[in-house]
């Protein structure tokens, strides 16, 4: 059943990066292990990401103004986001500094003053970039994927899903308080040993990149393909819920038994 216009809750803007890097046995993903007390996704692997902060949107849009990079419109406005909850989350910058690519040893100098201070304390990734000196590196943030949540969920997220390539040399840690571990595998392998720690969009888009063997492969094929606006429309069978997406999105189908809810009951 779907709900009625009026019960519809307002999808959220968010952000979210896969992050891969090529490993000895192919194409590898970071995911992150969120502490299972918390309300939404509790306990689930997740790629890094969240909600829009305003600022970070809208000084994007002003640094970007005045060039054309043929980025999708509903993309627009949100690698601050993106590059941010790298930040957080990992601990990973995506950026340059004197136009160089960051160290280990200065990543965890960078990540000792001012992760808290973004995380927690509220500074926004601009004054965060003047404060340092970084030059987020966005044309490292790919469009990828976007995702809105079926209507009849109670919260609603409007998620733009960006791949990026992981900064070489830096080593990714997470925050120990939302994300309680990182860890690098195959998307394959993280599917096959989820057991039941994958929300659907995850598991999909983790599905549809596991088809690709190096970082170069997934970018020159993503850069061809069109992106579709998947909405899942929930129906029930003697299993429970299924979600059904439209077929030119390009996911294909897959084993919906076990999946994440996202929000935590009780």
């Amino acid at each position: 059943m779907t709900s009625k216009p009026s019960e519809t809750a307002e999808p959220i803007d968010s952000a979210t990066v896969i992050l891969v890097r090529d490993g000895y046995a192919g194409l590898e993903v970071l995911m992150g292990q969120r502490h299972g007390e918390i309300q939404f996704a509790g306990g689930a692997l997740v790629f890094p990401g969240g909600k829009v902060d305003p600022r970070d949107e809208k000084a994007e849009l002003e640094m970007a103004a005045s060039r054309d990079e043929g980025l999708p419109e509903q993309f627009q406005g949100l690698r601050f986001t993106a590059i941010r909850e790298v930040f957080e989350e990992t601990g990973l910058i995506i950026g340059k500094k004197d136009g160089k690519p960051l160290d280990e040893e200065l990543r965890q100098s960078i990540d000792r003053d001012y992760r808290n201070l973004v995380h927690y304390e509220g500074m926004c990734l601009l004054d965060f970039l003047r404060e340092t000196g970084i030059q987020p590196d966005l044309d490292a943030i790919v469009p990828f994927a976007h995702w809105i949540t079926p209507v009849v969920q109670p919260k609603r997220y409007d998620t733009r899903f960006f791949i990026c390539e992981a900064p070489e040399g830096q080593t990714a840690s997470a925050d120990g308080q939302e994300i309680l571990e990182v860890t690098w595998a195959s998307p394959q392998e993280i599917i096959d040993r989820a057991d039941g720690t994958l929300m659907f969009p995850t598991l999909m888009n983790l599905n549809k990149i596991s088809g690709y063997g190096s970082v170069r492969e997934l970018f020159e094929e993503t850069a061809k393909s069109k992106i579709v606006t998947v909405l899942p429309e929930i129906k029930k069978n003697k299993k429970g819920d299924i979600r059904i997406i439209a077929e030119e999105a390009g996911y294909g189908s897959i084993d919906q038994n076990g999946i994440h809810t996202g929000i935590k009951k009780g």
